[in-house]
């Protein structure tokens, strides 16, 4: 299993939230800070289901963690 971190700006945090609901994953926010979210223990396919309904995130993937940014279009 991996982690993923969700690095969001302001304007897209509602979106990520909303996205993150729909699709039941669990997330908490890191450090109390509303544009950095973790997602504990994620399966293989459900990295695939994010990356799927995760528009316009650049997304780099190691052997642990899942790190997904905004990525100016």
């Amino acid at each position: 299993m991996q982690k993923a971190i969700i690095v969001c700006l302001s304007k897209q945090k509602d979106e990520i939230i909303n996205l993150l609901q729909l699709n039941d994953y669990s997330f908490e926010p890191l450090l109390s800070n509303e544009q950095l979210y973790l997602i504990g223990d994620i399966e293989e396919y459900q990295i695939n289901l994010l990356i799927n309904i995760i528009k316009h995130y650049k997304i780099i993937r190691n052997e642990t963690q899942l790190y997904i940014s905004y990525r100016e279009i």
